[in-house]
C-alpha cells in the first residue's frame, strides 16, 4: 500500500517534472514473469517509451525494435535482454529524466537479482539525465548488503502499530456492523478476542488484514486461529 501511494503521488505530478515507470515484483506460479529480472526491465522500458498515451512511441524505442525485426529475417524477433533494456533506457533518458520505482525486489528471482542491481547501477552511472531508482524490499542479507552504500529508510512494524490498530479495529467494526461476522451478534469481549488476533498475526500487513476480515465468517472466537 505505501509503494502504491507514492506511485499515486508521482503520477499525480505533471509531464515536465520526467516520466515515471514501476514494477510490482510477486513470486506467484501463475505469474512468473513478475520474480524475472529481465521481464521487469522489459516493462520499464515500455512505460518509458511514451510519456502519455496520447503521445507516440519514442524513437530509441522504435529504432530497436526495427534493428531486431530486421536481425530477424522474416522471424519472430527476439525480446531484449537486461543489457539491451539499459542501452534503450540511457538513450530514452537522453529525452526525458525518469522515476523508476520497484515493489518487493526480495521476491525477484535471487539467483539473478543481482543483474538487475547491476542494471540499475550502470543506469545511474552512464545517464546524463536524472534518474531516480527507489526500490522497497525485505532485508534479505545479499540486497541489504548490496545496497548498504545507497540511502535507506527502515519501516518495522513498531513503527506503525498506531495505524494498524485504528485500521482493524475500524475494519472489524464495519464488518459487524455489516452483518458478516456472526450476523452481527457480537459480544463485545468477542470483539475484543477478534482485534487482537489479527493485530498479532497479520504481522502489521494491511491487505493481509482485509482479506483475513473480506473472506472470513468467524463462527466462534475458538476458530480465529483457523484463519491463519
Amino acid at each position: 500500500m505505501l509503494i502504491a501511494r507514492v506511485i499515486e503521488f508521482l503520477q499525480n505530478r505533471g509531464i515536465d517534472e520526467g516520466g515515471l515507470a514501476y514494477f510490482y515484483c510477486a513470486r506467484s506460479a501463475n505469474e512468473p514473469e513478475r520474480a524475472d529480472p529481465v521481464e521487469l526491465m522489459r516493462c520499464l522500458v515500455e512505460q518509458m517509451s511514451c510519456l502519455s498515451e496520447d503521445e507516440p512511441i519514442q524513437t530509441p524505442v522504435v529504432k530497436a525494435y526495427k534493428d531486431r525485426k530486421k536481425e530477424a529475417r522474416g522471424r519472430k524477433p527476439e525480446k531484449l535482454g537486461i543489457e539491451e533494456c539499459v542501452d534503450v533506457m540511457l538513450e530514452l533518458l537522453q529525452l526525458n529524466p525518469v522515476t523508476l520505482i520497484v515493489d518487493g525486489l526480495d521476491d525477484c528471482n535471487p539467483a539473478r537479482r543481482q543483474d538487475l542491481l547491476d542494471a540499475f547501477q550502470r543506469l545511474i552511472t552512464d545517464s546524463d539525465n536524472v534518474v531516480k531508482i527507489f526500490i522497497s524490499s525485505r532485508d534479505d542479507h545479499d540486497l541489504v548488503h548490496r545496497l548498504s552504500q545507497t540511502r535507506n529508510l527502515y519501516i518495522r512494524a513498531s513503527d506503525n502499530s498506531g495505524d494498524i490498530e485504528s485500521f482493524v479495529t475500524s475494519r472489524v467494526k464495519e464488518a459487524i456492523d455489516k452483518g458478516r461476522i456472526l450476523c452481527g451478534n457480537v459480544p463485545h469481549d468477542l470483539k475484543i478476542i477478534i482485534v487482537e488476533t489479527l493485530i498479532g498475526k497479520a504481522e502489521a500487513m494491511f491487505r493481509l488484514i482485509s482479506l483475513h476480515i473480506q473472506a472470513s465468517v468467524i463462527l466462534v472466537g475458538s476458530r480465529l486461529e483457523r484463519m491463519f
